[in-house]
């Protein structure tokens, strides 16, 4: 079930919205670049890049502070190691995932073809 939503789910997602990016006309740039037609960005874990040993919570949820993390004792719980070995000793913030976005679809990131944006 999980599997089937996580990774099933992304690729038919992005399948779907590739097709659609492929049919439309780019759509110009205010800085001279050339035009885009949209942009795909997935979202995961930093442990689906580099794993760790017995940190099965920290694959699934992560480190940002969501309404998730703050109504589940046991999930802010498991995620203290993590936290302390992080190097800003804190969990990120959906803003901070939507920045990252945000840039990740704009005409500043025009040459991006793929990355891995690890934080």
């Amino acid at each position: 079930m999980v599997n089937n939503i996580n990774y099933r789910g992304c690729w038919l997602s992005s399948r779907a919205e590739l097709a659609q990016m492929v049919r439309q006309e780019p759509l110009p740039s205010h800085d001279g670049r050339p035009g885009e037609r949209g942009s795909v960005v997935n979202i995961a874990s930093q442990l689906g890049v580099v794993g760790r040993p017995n940190a099965p919570v920290e694959q699934l949820w992560g480190k940002v502070d969501t309404p998730m993390t703050q109504r589940e004792p046991e999930f802010r719980k498991a995620l203290e190691p993590a936290i302390a070995i992080a190097p800003m000793k804190r969990m990120g913030t959906a803003q901070e995932i939507a920045d990252a976005c945000l840039f990740l679809c704009s005409g500043k990131a025009s040459f991006v073809q793929g990355h891995a944006l690890v934080s």
